[in-house]
Order: C-alpha cells, then sequence, then structure tokens
C-alpha cells in the first residue's frame, strides 16, 4: 500500500489566537479579507503563488472555515508546493473545490494530493488536467478513489496516463460508490484501458459520464464498452471522439435499441465509412434517448448521410447534431437534410460547416428552414454559399422571432449579403453569437453592425477575423462599445481612425488612465491554457473548438487565463482611451478545422440546458459547484475558446458575476443612459441584490465599500471599478 503513514503538518505549530481567525493571517494577501467569503480564484486575481506561497495558503486551508471553492490553476505549484497542499487537504473540512490544473505536479505533486484525499471526505470537485501525471500517480489516483467517498467529478485530461494507470483507475471505479463524472480524455489508455474501463461499467451504476477521447482505443475497445453498456444502467454521455473504433461503432448502436439510458455521444473522427453508416443506422431508428449526436469530420459523403438522417427522422429526444466536415456535397444531400429539418422535432443546433453544399444547396436549405420553428443555432462555416445564399439566409431569418447563434464564416459572401443577414438580425432581440470572419467585408458594413449589436443585448461582439474590416480590431473582434464609438460618442473620429490604421489616431480623453484590468492586446498565447468547449465530453481539447499550435507566450496566455471568459473585448468603454488596435489580441486565433461536439441535455421541461450538461448540474450548483469538467455552452460557433475554469465559476451557487461575458452584461443593463459609466446609486442597487450569503449589508458598510474601491473619488464607477467590485463580492 503506497500511502503509509500521513507525514506530520510542518506548519502545525500556530498559535491558538491563530487558528482563530479563518487563516486569513495566511490567507489575505491573496483576497480572502473577511470570514465571509466563500470562494477564491488566485487565476482570476493573476497570481503566480509558487512552492513557497502555496505553505502560507496550506496554512490557511488548515485553519479556513469560510472557504467552499479555490482555484489554483498555474499557480507554479510544483511537486514540492503540492506536498503541503496534500497535507492541509488531509484537514481541511470545507473546501468542496479545488482546481490545480496545469501546475506540473507530476507524479510526486499527484500522490502528495492524493495522500491528501485519502482523509479528506468534503472535497466534490477535482481538476488536475494538464500536470504531466504518468502510471505511478495514477496508481495513487485509483487508491485515493477506493477510500474516498466525496469526489463526484474528476479532470485528468492532458497528463501522461497510460495502460497500467488507467489499469489502477479502472479497478478502483469497481468499489468506488461515489464518483459520477470522470475525464481521462488526452492520455494513452489505449485498448487494454478501454477494455478495463469496460469492465468496470459493468459494476458501477454511479458513474454517469466518461471522457475518453483521444486514447488510442482501437474496434476491441469500442466492442468492450458496447457491452458494457448492455448492463450498466447510469452512463449518459460517453465521448470516444479520435479514437480509431471504426465498425465498433455499429455494436454501439446496436446496443441503443435497448438501452435508453445514453443521451449523449461522440463519434467524431471515428473512422466510419458508407458501409459503417448503413451498417448503425438500424440501431438509431429504435434508439428514443439520443439527445445529441456528433458524427463531425467522418468521411462518409452523401450516402452515409443519407443512412443517418432517415435513422434520425422525427425522433423527437434530438436537440443537436453535428454532421460537420463529413464530405457532403451537392443538392441530393441538402434535401436529406432538408427533411431532418422538416421532420426533426426538437432538433435546435444544427452543425453543417465544411460540406460544400454550394449556393443552391442553402437556398434550398434556408427555404425548408423558415419553416422550421425549433432551430435556433446553426454553423454554415466554408459551405460556399455566396452572395445568394446569405440573402436566402436572411429571408429565413426574418421570419424567426427567437434566433440564439449563427456562424458562416470563411464564405466570401461581400457586403451585400453580409447586409441582409446584419438587417435580419437587427429584427431580432435574442441572438448572442455571431461569427462573420473571412467574408470580404469593408466598412461600409459598420452602421449595420452597430445595429445587430445594439438590438441584441446579449450579443456583446461579433467576430470579423480576416475582413478588411478588421485589420487593425483586437483579433478581428468588434465589440459592442466599439461600434458604439463609432456610431456617435466625440471620440468615434479618433477610433474610427485607429481601426483604419491611422498612424495619427490619439485618444481623446485622458482624464482617466489606462484600466485597471489587464489589456487583452499583445502577442498571441498558447492555446493550451484556454481548454476548449462543449462537455460532458471535452472534445479537442476540453471543451472548445478549434484550437492551433503555439509557443507558450506567457503574456497573452496570463492575461485571458487571469479573467477566464468566454471571448469577448477586453478594452474598457466609455470615457476611458481609445482602444489599442495595434497588435492582435489573445482571445481569438485563426484555426485549423477541428470539429467539435456541443452537448445538450434536457431540462424538466424538455428545453436544452445551456452550460451545465450533465443531469448532477443543479445538484453541484446548489453546492456552490458546476461540472466545470464536464459543461459547455450550445453554440454552431467553432472559434472560441473557452477556459475551462469559467464553467466552474460562472454557475455559481450564488449566480454572482464571474466572467467578463457576465459582468459586461451587467454593466450595460445598468448604465441605462450609454454614457460608460455608473453613478453610486445604480451600484447600489445591484450590491444589495446580489448573494452575501445571508449577510445584510448597512448603508454605511456600502458606502465605505464604494469608497475604498472607488480610486478616482468622482462618484463615476467605470467599468473597470465595476469590475473589481464585483469580483469582490463574487469572493464572498
Amino acid at each position: 500500500f503506497f500511502f503509509g503513514e500521513a507525514k506530520p503538518l510542518v506548519f502545525m505549530d500556530m498559535q491558538e489566537e491563530q487558528r482563530q481567525d479563518n487563516g486569513r493571517k495566511y490567507l489575505e494577501s491573496y483576497g480572502l479579507t473577511d470570514n465571509k467569503m466563500k470562494s477564491l480564484n488566485l487565476f482570476l486575481q493573476g497570481h503566480r503563488v509558487g512552492p513557497q506561497g502555496i505553505v502560507d495558503i496550506s496554512k490557511g486551508l488548515v485553519e479556513n472555515f469560510s472557504l467552499t471553492a479555490l482555484e489554483l490553476r498555474r499557480q507554479e505549484i510544483g511537486k514540492d508546493g503540492a506536498l503541503s497542499l496534500g497535507q492541509a487537504l488531509s484537514h481541511n473540512r470545507y473546501l468542496r473545490y479545488l482546481g490545480l490544473g496545469r501546475n506540473k505536479l507530476l507524479n510526486d505533486g499527484c500522490i502528495s494530493i492524493m495522500e491528501g484525499l485519502r482523509q479528506n471526505q468534503t472535497l466534490e470537485f477535482l481538476d488536475l488536467e494538464w500536470n504531466e501525471i504518468r502510471d505511478e500517480g495514477a496508481v495513487a489516483i485509483g487508491e485515493m478513489l477506493r477510500f474516498n467517498n466525496s469526489l463526484q467529478s474528476f479532470v485528468l485530461e492532458r497528463n501522461k496516463i497510460k495502460t497500467r494507470g488507467a489499469l489502477a483507475i479502472a479497478e478502483a471505479l469497481k468499489h468506488n460508490q461515489k464518483l459520477r463524472n470522470l475525464n481521462i480524455g488526452y492520455n494513452k489508455v489505449t485498448t487494454a484501458g478501454a477494455i478495463a474501463f469496460a469492465e468496470a461499467l459493468k459494476v458501477n451504476e454511479i458513474l454517469i459520464t466518461l471522457n475518453l477521447y483521444a486514447n488510442e482505443i482501437r474496434k476491441e475497445g469500442g466492442i468492450a464498452l458496447a457491452e458494457a453498456l448492455q448492463v450498466n444502467p447510469s452512463l449518459q454521455s460517453l465521448n470516444l471522439q479520435s479514437n480509431r473504433i471504426t465498425d465498433a461503432v455499429v455494436n454501439l448502436c446496436d446496443v441503443l435499441k435497448e438501452n435508453n439510458t445514453v443521451r449523449e455521444l461522440n463519434l467524431q473522427n471515428t473512422l466510419l465509412d458508407e458501409d459503417i453508416c448503413q451498417r448503425m443506422s438500424d440501431g438509431l431508428l429504435t434508439n428514443q434517448s439520443l439527445m445529441s449526436i456528433n458524427f463531425a469530420g467522418n468521411p462518409f459523403g452523401n450516402c452515409g448521410v443519407k443512412f443517418l438522417l432517415n435513422a434520425l427522422k422525427g425522433k423527437t429526444a434530438l436537440r443537436y447534431l453535428d454532421i460537420s466536415d463529413c464530405g457532403i456535397a451537392g443538392l441530393d444531400a441538402v434535401e436529406d437534410i432538408c427533411e431532418l429539418i422538416e421532420l426533426g422535432g426538437n432538433l435546435q443546433i444544427l452543425q453543417l460547416d465544411d460540406n460544400k453544399l454550394g449556393r443552391q444547396g442553402v437556398i434550398q436549405l434556408c427555404t425548408r428552414l423558415e419553416r422550421n420553428t425549433a432551430i435556433h443555432s446553426i454553423n454554415l462555416d466554408r459551405t460556399n454559399m455566396a452572395r445568394e445564399g446569405a440573402l436566402a439566409l436572411a429571408i429565413a431569418l426574418k421570419k424567426k422571432s427567437y434566433w440564439l447563434s449563427l456562424s458562416i464564416a470563411g464564405n466570401k459572401i461581400g457586403n451585400d449579403g453580409i447586409k441582409n443577414v446584419l438587417t435580419a438580425i437587427a429584427g431580432m432581440t435574442t441572438v448572442n453569437e455571431l461569427d462573420l470572419s473571412d467574408n470580404d467585408i469593408t466598412s461600409v458594413c459598420e452602421e449595420a453592425l452597430y445595429r445587430a449589436l445594439k438590438s441584441n443585448p446579449d450579443l456583446h461582439f461579433v467576430r470579423l477575423k480576416d475582413n478588411p474590416i478588421a485589420r487593425n480590431l483586437p483579433s478581428g473582434v468588434l465589440s459592442r462599445e466599439m461600434a458604439e464609438q463609432l456610431h456617435g460618442v466625440p471620440e468615434a473620429a479618433a477610433l474610427r481612425n485607429s481601426l483604419h490604421g491611422a498612424a495619427d489616431a490619439q485618444a481623446q480623453d485622458s482624464s482617466r488612465p489606462e484600466g485597471f484590468l489587464p489589456d487583452l492586446t499583445g502577442p498571441h498565447p498558447n492555446p493550451h491554457n484556454i481548454l476548449s468547449k462543449a462537455g460532458p465530453y471535452k472534445p479537442s481539447h476540453n471543451f472548445a473548438p478549434q484550437r492551433r499550435s503555439f509557443q507558450e507566450q506567457e503574456s497573452g496566455a496570463d492575461a485571458i487565463d487571469r479573467f477566464m471568459h468566454t471571448p469577448s473585448p477586453a478594452p474598457s468603454p466609455g470615457p476611458g482611451p481609445v482602444y489599442s488596435m495595434s497588435s492582435p489580441a489573445t482571445s481569438y486565433m485563426s484555426h485549423s478545422r477541428v470539429s467539435l461536439p456541443r452537448s445538450v441535455t434536457p431540462t424538466m421541461g424538455g428545453s436544452v440546458v445551456r452550460k451545465s450538461t450533465t443531469p448532477t448540474a443543479q445538484n453541484m450548483a446548489k453546492a456552490g459547484l458546476s461540472p466545470a469538467g464536464f459543461a459547455g455552452a450550445l453554440s454552431p460557433i467553432r472559434s472560441v475558446y473557452t477556459h475551462t475554469a469559467l464553467r466552474k465559476l460562472e454557475t455559481n451557487v450564488g449566480g454572482l458575476l464571474i466572467s467578463d461575458d457576465q459582468l459586461r452584461r451587467k454593466f450595460n443593463q445598468l448604465d441605462t443612459n450609454g454614457n460608460g459609466w455608473l453613478d453610486v446609486r445604480e451600484f447600489k442597487h445591484l450590491f444589495l441584490q446580489s448573494e452575501n450569503f445571508g449577510v445584510e449589508y448597512e448603508d454605511w458598510e456600502v458606502n465605505e465599500i464604494l469608497t475604498k474601491n472607488n480610486m478616482w473619488g468622482d462618484g463615476k464607477i467605470t467599468y473597470d471599478e465595476f469590475c473589481i467590485l464585483m469580483l469582490g463580492i463574487a469572493q464572498r
């Protein structure tokens, strides 16, 4: 048995009075300012504490009784810091979420953490993603899972776990009666590891989500998993993306004739061909439970898609379908898709990107889309739709009363076609995502872009990358604030010059310094620090679409990581300085095509849950947690990097504002006159409505907080100051 006796804590010599201060002596410098605070996110605050700093944090955790969530991603903890943290976990009885992603814990650090968790019976969510953990560490994980009775969600993605480690974890699952979500994607568990997990599923009746993405699993592993699903009563989400299981998928679909528990199946890039599609269609025809299916990146062509779509017609449970990059071309294939749209029941999200539908195909598709009342999001990137297809799409959108997301990047539509689409969107109020990248858009469309942004409160930015209009936009993104300045604020002329590359463009208002929050302009970050999208399975990386390899450049990466937002523009609004467009920003990057899935799970009312997609999401949210490692946004947009930590914090127990997207939306709602700042009265109203976990603040206390944080003493709260205030609230 590898644990042995727990080592004595190296920091238990503190005085009695220190033990009663909630660990504030050690944690105050990291943001724990009072005993009301429930969460700390050192990653959000931009800390890099290192092994020495983590010793202080560990000391604080031993005596802390208020924190339930702690995010320590990218804190350079290392194996030495993990030793003290593991000891603290063996004593702490309050923490429920712990994020340790990207800390280079290695095997030794992992073993230290597992040793602490063997005694800890309160932690529910642990993220160890990307820590270079190998088989020795995985064996320690397996031993911990045998004894731990609290952990419900575990992220082990992007480590170096191979077959031996996978066998240890799988064996532990036969005994563990608590773990519900396991993400071990992008390791090397191989076919033998998959068979071991299959054997565990025959016994385990608790696990709901299993992510085996990109694990070098072959046909035999897929067959073993199919056999396990014949007897397993609990698994609802299975991700086998990027494993060469080929016609083992037929076995899976045959099992789905009887298994009505599985809701979500990711078969992206699993080498499906026309013959396999024909053989698996019978199982899909019978199944009545699947809500989300991802076939992207499989070259089965028109004949293959015909078999699949015929099997899926009329499925009332189906909400999400991805058949992008499947070699679909021509009007015959489009007609099959049109029939699905007409008979698809409750289908809401359709991914068709990277198929050669052509202008006539898109026109035919949009004609059917006009009459469909369920679909609210579609991806038509790189489908050769041209201007005529865009016009047909605009006509269809004008007849929609509810629409959420549209992506038509890479179609070279031109100004006229884009204007038609933007006019249709300007007539809506519900759109929240729009990607118009690489469509030959010039400044002629500025007015139309402004109207589209203005009419849709949740549409905070439009992606315009690789268009002439975006030549100097940060990462090719036009934010609502930029569009508003262009449209009428006195600084519009300076901003317009900046947007079009004028060297002498200067900011008109210098009364306030640069924003307090980091500027997200600068060199491209390493996309590995921004994880992926989709969930319960984390595709291509984790949960985000598209990715690209760059050498790590800490400045840009840290800026993005610090705020963990679903990429939205970083610059400050209003009376502050004009945005700097001189260098590419960090939130968006061009990408090589990697199609990713979107997951869906029904709510009690039968609609689609947006953000949290596992059945335990509501319970975890009530507990102050969110199944971040297994959650994703439902959207056809494929050019966003979304950090998992955002998912972990955005759906918090108090509904507090955490992400840049949430903060920006609330700021815009409160800034009713659009002057770019809030007065004290506007902010007080929000503060008193916020979740303060039972603590009622007096008016003088609110005034004291405002005085402390309103740095300029002018009674005006800018967006930067608003973020600082709200993040302070979120830490309580």
